[in-house]
């Protein structure tokens, strides 16, 4: 069984470097390629980004990278639309507006959320918010969102209950939240970068740096499964359940570092979710510190979980609307 394992790893590795070499355009979460597609700066080869996008994606996040697959939907849901641009013969300027439409219904597929995908689409891509854009958002948004509801029966991925109001006198504890993730996704972005010059920089075949990480995620998955993966699971249960401070801290650091290796090997899989619950790990760390520290209500808890998941995911991607949504 464990050479089995092994050759399996060796294999999954060998087969993401091919891809990575037969489209280059295809690695990491995809959206810089939109963007560079929008703006004219590269030209995707939406046929084989699809192939390589969805095989890619499907091996990297199943052997337990922490990586998500919004990201690629956005770049999966923009090739499409260039796709059918190109097979209908629609004008560039057309073929903008369906790209634009296709990436946020590429969002709002994966994380059945219609209005996160067109608020992104057009803060994050389109950086404007004209009426076509945002029509053209919108529609395609309901529509990915009616189809992976009603066809193939999805549900948003964060389950998250009623959460308890803020007293208007405790807001200077949300001022010290927003304050520490600011820091923490800055922190994360240089950390990010700095990783991805080491990684890029050793010297060995690619496919023996992706088996190196892809053992590290074995040995995780023996010992803290919980930071494998997208993580939205994690999230629930931070919600759900009471963790002690310790498991928290262990968490937030495996997270942390297993986010940044596993985006520094530029494989197909993208870093929103991760980052999400990074900013969960983060606010219920914080909000267990407030409770203990200052006697505020525990059923507030649930409450800094999420608002960090808000305040991280703007501190590291620069979007605050959509963060916020």
């Amino acid at each position: 069984n464990v050479i089995f394992w092994i050759l399996l790893l060796i294999g999954v590795a060998y087969v993401l470097d091919s891809l990575g070499k037969w489209e280059s355009l295809a690695g990491g979460s995809g959206i810089p390629q939109v963007k560079g597609e929008l703006t004219g700066l590269i030209k995707m080869n939406w046929a084989r980004i699809l192939v390589a996008k969805v095989t890619g994606g499907v091996l990297a996040i199943g052997v337990g990278l922490s990586l998500g697959r919004e990201g690629p939907s956005v770049q999966l849901g923009a090739a499409t639309a260039k796709g059918f641009s190109k097979l209908l013969g629609r004008t560039k300027i057309e073929e903008k507006y369906l790209i634009i439409g296709g990436a946020s219904a590429g969002l709002s597929a994966a994380f059945n959320a219609p209005l996160a995908g067109t608020v992104f689409a057009v803060e994050e891509l389109a950086k404007n918010f004209s009426p076509a854009v945002l029509i053209s958002a919108m529609s395609a948004s309901l529509a990915a969102d009616f189809v992976s509801k009603r066809v193939f029966g999805l549900s948003p991925i964060f389950n998250v209950p009623h959460l308890v109001f803020l007293p208007l006198n405790q807001y200077g504890y949300l001022i010290c939240l927003g304050v520490i993730a600011g820091i923490f996704g800055a922190l994360f972005n240089s950390t990010l970068l700095r990783t991805l010059d080491i990684y890029g920089k050793i010297r060995l075949p690619r496919f023996i740096k992706l088996t190196v990480v892809f053992f590290l995620a074995t040995i995780l998955g023996f010992n803290l499964p919980q930071i494998l993966g997208g993580g939205n699971a994690l999230v629930d249960s931070l919600v759900y359940e009471s963790y002690g401070i310790w498991l928290l801290l262990l968490l937030w650091f495996g997270k942390f570092i297993f986010t940044v290796l596993s985006f520094s090997t530029r494989v197909p899989g993208g870093i929103f979710l991760p980052l999400l619950v990074f900013g969960a790990l983060t606010g219920n760390i914080c909000g267990w510190l407030f409770i203990n520290l200052f006697s505020i209500n525990p059923d507030l808890l649930p409450s800094f979980t999420v608002f960090a998941m808000a305040a991280l995911f703007t501190a590291i991607v620069k979007a605050p609307v959509t963060g916020c949504i």
